[in-house]
């Protein structure tokens, strides 16, 4: 005789599914390493890449600003010579004749007008050498009465235009002003080791003599 016994399975043995909050945690948990993962394969490049969009913010900051201030003030732009003159004439005018004037970031007192006035409480300098003296390091431009050259790599006068440029460490980087050829190597340079991001009346500019 046979006999046939009916074996119930232990309830330990059914398989269970995730819930939606262990998935989740996982998802997390991926996202976490992966970004591990990434910043370990190059971390001084993407260290780089993210001092750059803080200068690309940096540099919005600055413009609306200074726009604002402009807003305030009649249609007078901030002064950007290094200084700041006991005469107006050196600002905001036709004079300049064939020159303009810039303001950088590594001078002391760097649109100071915008802190003085309120409307920033402390002027944007470059995440990486906020006290650079040399123009060979990133950092901040502002130069009132220009914009970007029609022929040749530079700048030229133009009355009533505004640009405000930073120094970007990715040459790979979309935003940068490239030659007609697509380079982001500038002849003539004073920027060997970095490209520029250029905004002129509040446009980003992606090529010099457009």
């Amino acid at each position: 005789m046979y006999t046939y016994m009916l074996h119930i399975g232990d309830s330990s043995s059914v398989s269970r599914g995730f819930t939606l909050i262990e998935l989740l945690v996982v998802i997390a948990v991926l996202g976490i390493l992966a970004s591990v993962v990434m910043v370990a394969i190059n971390p001084s490049q993407q260290l780089a890449r993210a001092r750059d969009s803080q200068r690309k913010q940096d540099v919005g900051v600055i413009y609306n600003a200074i726009e604002n201030y402009s807003t305030m003030n009649g249609g007078k732009y901030p002064c950007s010579v290094d200084y700041e003159p006991d005469s107006s004439s050196f600002c905001n005018g036709p004079y300049y004749g064939t020159v303009f004037f810039s303001n950088n970031s590594y001078n002391t007192n760097f649109l100071d007008v915008i802190s003085t006035t309120g409307l920033l409480k402390q002027v944007p300098r470059d995440p990486l050498t906020p006290d650079s003296n040399t123009n060979s390091e990133p950092f901040y431009s502002y130069i009132e009465g220009a914009r970007v050259a029609a022929s040749g790599v530079g700048f030229e006068v133009a009355e009533g235009s505004v640009v405000v440029s930073a120094r970007l460490e990715d040459r790979s980087d979309g935003s940068c002003i490239k030659n007609s050829d697509g380079t982001t190597v500038y002849t003539p340079t004073t920027v060997p080791t970095t490209c520029m991001y250029v905004l002129q009346n509040g446009e980003i500019v992606s090529q010099w003599n457009p």
